[in-house]
C-alpha cells in the first residue's frame, strides 16, 4: 500500500558510487565471460577437472560480490509520513512508515553508514554514506533519533578484552 505524497527530500547518488556499480557490473560480465573463454580451452585440452572447481568458484564469488554491494545502493525518498527506499537495480521499492521506526545506529565497517531500526530492535535497513553525495543532510532529513553506535566484530574482542583485564585488575 504506497501512499502517493509530494516527497519532501529525494537523495542524491554519488558520482563514486555510480562509477563502482558500473565497475562491479562490467566486472561481473567480464568475470562470466572469462570463465565460458577458459572453459572452452579447458575442454579443448581435455582436461576438465579443473572445470569442476574452477567455473562455479569464479562466478560464486564474483556474484556474492555483485549482490552485497549492489542490494545495498538505494534511492531514498522522505516525504511527512514515510520513507521509501528504491533499489537502483533491481527497482524494487521497500516502505517504512514513521511510526514504526524508532531509531538508527551508526557504524564506520564500511565507510560511514546507518541501520533503520524498527520498534522492535531489529535492523530493516542500511545506508552507506559512500553511495550519497549529501549523506549528513539524508540523515538529517531522516529525523530518526540516534540510538547509539552499532557494535562491529572488532568492538566486541576490544570489549571483551577490557572487561577481562579490568576483572583480572580488581
Amino acid at each position: 500500500m504506497e501512499t502517493r505524497s509530494k516527497a519532501i527530500y529525494n537523495s542524491k547518488m554519488s558520482y563514486l558510487g555510480q562509477t563502482g556499480f558500473t565497475i562491479l557490473t562490467g566486472l561481473f560480465f567480464i568475470a562470466i565471460l572469462v570463465v565460458f573463454y577458459l572453459d572452452l580451452e579447458l575442454l579443448k585440452k581435455q582436461e576438465g577437472h579443473y572445470l569442476l572447481f574452477m567455473s562455479p568458484f569464479v562466478i560464486l564469488v564474483t556474484y556474492l560480490l555483485w549482490k552485497s554491494i549492489l542490494t545495498k545502493i538505494n534511492i531514498v525518498s522522505i516525504n511527512f509520513e514515510q520513507i521509501i527506499l528504491k533499489n537502483i537495480v533491481t527497482r524494487q521499492s521497500r516502505i517504512f512508515t514513521f511510526n514504526q521506526l524508532a531509531g538508527y545506529k551508526d557504524s564506520f565497517k564500511n565507510g560511514f553508514s546507518i541501520e533503520i531500526i524498527d520498534k522492535n530492535g531489529v535492523a530493516l535497513t542500511e545506508l552507506i554514506g559512500y553511495y550519497y553525495q549529501d549523506f549528513q543532510e539524508l540523515i538529517d532529513k531522516l529525523n530518526l533519533e540516534y540510538l547509539g553506535r552499532k557494535q562491529t566484530w572488532t568492538d566486541k574482542i576490544l570489549d571483551n578484552i577490557f572487561v577481562t583485564r579490568n576483572k583480572n585488575d580488581a
